[in-house]
């Protein structure tokens, strides 16, 4: 594609992880024309950033910001790339394949205004650790109105045509780590963008790696992940049986990680869902109180 591409990658003190992540970008078969990497942390992420870009011809706009959660870092990212037409979007602990930004770019055909792709685990003889917001399929689908957003990606391996994200008012900032609801920023994002009548590209061929994490880290994700789903759905409250239909979904998708694990007899992979539902119980009833309550609480 033609568009004008720029990189987001909020950062917190996890400087060699994205020194990796941006090796590994601007060694890729297509480079950004702008990565822009935004940095809650220490600042040694500029440090890292300045190594990664030397000697490449590519623009790095590096922003200092306090602390306010992962949908403030990107959505001052997305302010300081004003005038590129494609937003793309990975984590500071995401290794992009070669092609990553080739392929993900090249999902946006007309019908579709946003790109997301799969994400795989990062390669590790650790067998102590375990991969996580893995998307896996193999099989290209183009989401609509109709789709569950959290079907249509992650914000890990995004891409977002400016027009839409500006329609739709960038990430939510009540979403997302640092933020009050938590987690799933991206899938609140993803639920407006397809809400709004716009086509998600899903592009398998489009692909970064994770990297993993112990079993005790990951279990301690359940809660708060549960808690920004079930905030998400209780922010549909009202609207036409939309947030039946979103938590029977997100319930359906739960009962059968319990089945699975119940079927190969592991406890701790029963575990993981129960913790998400009981997260998602709490999120749900956090979201009701704060939008019943006074409005500077709601803000």
């Amino acid at each position: 594609m033609n568009a004008r591409v720029a990189v987001i990658i909020a950062t917190r003190d996890r400087p060699e992880a994205l020194g990796r992540c941006l090796g590994a970008l601007l060694a890729g078969t297509m480079r950004p024309l702008a990565v822009v990497v935004v940095d809650q942390g220490s600042r040694l992420a500029g440090q890292e950033a300045q190594a990664a870009v030397a000697a490449r011809d590519v623009d790095l706009r590096y922003l200092a910001v306090p602390t306010g959660g992962v949908s403030r870092a990107r959505n001052a990212g997305i302010a300081q790339a004003r005038e590129f037409d494609v937003l793309a979007f990975t984590d500071d602990d995401c290794v992009p394949a070669p092609d990553w930004l080739s392929q993900l770019t090249s999902a946006l055909v007309p019908e579709a205004m946003a790109a997301t792709g799969r994400v795989l685990p990062l390669p590790s003889t650790d067998e102590r650790l375990v991969g996580r917001s893995l998307r896996t399929r193999t099989v290209p689908r183009l989401h609509g109105r109709e789709s569950a957003p959290w079907e249509a990606g992650t914000g890990g391996n995004l891409c977002v045509r400016r027009s839409v994200l500006e329609s739709v008012g960038g990430f939510d900032e009540r979403f997302g780590p640092g933020a009050p609801f938590k987690a799933a920023e991206d899938v609140e994002l993803l639920h407006r963008i397809l809400r709004s009548e716009h086509i998600v590209a899903y592009a398998p061929q489009a692909v970064v790696y994770h990297e993993l994490q112990t079993r005790r880290a990951r279990l301690a994700s359940r809660l708060p992940y549960g808690f920004g789903m079930g905030a998400l759905v209780a922010s549909r409250i009202g609207h036409s049986g939309e947030s039946r239909r979103l938590a029977q979904a997100y319930a359906k998708l739960q009962v059968a990680a319990v089945a699975h694990a119940v079927g190969v007899r592991s406890p701790r992979e029963a575990i993981e869902p129960l913790l998400v539902a009981l997260g998602f119980t709490a999120g749900v009833a956090a979201r009701v109180a704060r939008d019943r309550g006074p409005a500077a609480l709601r803000r």
